[in-house]
């Protein structure tokens, strides 16, 4: 499942990829698998640009981060590396006010 994952910065997103699903909210369960699932076929996070999601980029200096809502505040927020088709989850939960 890992294959297009260069890694997890996100401690709890690295234990969901390892099989631990305890350190999420139980509602993002099936979502994140889906998220995984479509990342894992992808080579490109355009195709992450579904209903539900609100995929987008940020913008300004930070423009190389993506976020998909999960609900509420609620986000996975991500990088691509367009050399390597790779993935890199950097953060789950409410980032408002975090720096990144």
């Amino acid at each position: 499942m890992l294959s297009n994952f260069s890694s997890f910065k996100d401690p709890k997103l690295k234990a969901f990829a390892k099989g631990d699903r305890s350190k999420v909210d139980p509602n993002h369960i099936v979502k994140i698998d889906d998220i995984f699932t479509i990342m894992k076929a992808s080579s490109n996070p355009e195709d992450l640009r579904l209903p539900g999601l609100r995929y987008h980029k940020w913008k300004g200096k930070k423009e190389q981060i993506h976020s998909l809502d999960m609900s509420g505040n609620d986000r996975l927020l991500f990088t691509f590396d367009p050399d390597t088709s790779k993935y890199t989850c950097i953060y789950y939960g409410d980032p408002h006010g975090k720096q990144f």
